[in-house]
């Protein structure tokens, strides 16, 4: 970054390993930062979303959520990762047609998640 401010990829990747660090409240700042020079890619928000979850934030989650899928309709994770946090909202219709639709979009998600058995 201190060779090319504008990067937006390496906000992304800076946040990355602020997330996995579990510095979600340093990962949101550099996904803002991400989000301000490129505001068109899906990735970004599910990064964002994901730092809010961590924070216990379901409500701005789901709204990032929102937008991945808004800019990237085709986008099964966050479809999926989207009925996790309604799940967590005490939405489990609105959940579960989020995760028919996730598994719909890329069947490999049910064995990515299995986690969730009672999803399915």
């Amino acid at each position: 970054l201190d060779l090319d401010p504008h990067d937006a990829g390496a906000y992304e990747n800076r946040a990355a390993a602020f997330y996995c660090l579990w510095h979600p409240e340093k990962a949101i700042a550099d996904v803002n930062q991400a989000i301000r020079l490129r505001p068109n890619r899906a990735g970004y928000y599910l990064s964002r979303a994901m730092n809010h979850v961590a924070l216990g934030e379901l409500s701005a989650a789901k709204d990032d959520y929102d937008t991945a899928i808004r800019l990237a309709p085709t986008y099964a994770e966050a479809y999926f990762r989207r009925g996790v946090v309604l799940r967590g909202l005490g939405r489990t219709a609105d959940a579960q047609k989020d995760f028919d639709h996730a598994i719909k979009l890329d069947p490999g998600l049910r064995t990515q998640f299995q986690g969730l058995p009672e999803v399915w």
